[in-house]
């Protein structure tokens, strides 16, 4: 368990709990949308597109046309920042993982 939080501590994001509660519909019915899908593929799929946002594409993939229109819509300044900011998440995780080390203890001889 946590210590408490000084008062003082102002909170960004309303606190989780220790214990995450589990909801135990939501988990059985993803896993029931996930063993539909790989028993019927892409028919379960559109089944799901239908009834959960009510859409229905003549086709579920995705052409290069489409991502250059998506492209073309992102501002060019989020683009540098964004890449801004994974380099620098990258850069990071490259740096932390030099830092992990092979080890074996034992506290007995």
């Amino acid at each position: 368990m946590r210590p408490p939080r000084p008062k003082s501590w102002k909170c960004l994001k309303p606190v989780i709990a220790d214990e995450v509660m589990v909801d135990h519909e939501v988990r059985d019915r993803v896993s029931e949308m996930l063993l539909a899908i790989e028993k019927r593929g892409i028919d379960a799929v559109r089944q799901f597109s239908c009834d959960l946002d009510g859409w229905d594409p003549p086709d579920f993939q995705v052409t290069s046309g489409q991502i250059a229109a998506a492209d073309d819509a992102v501002p060019e300044t989020f683009k540098v920042a964004f890449r801004r900011s994974s380099a620098t998440v990258a850069g990071f995780a490259r740096h932390q993982r030099s830092l992990l080390v092979d080890t074996e203890y034992s506290p007995f001889p």
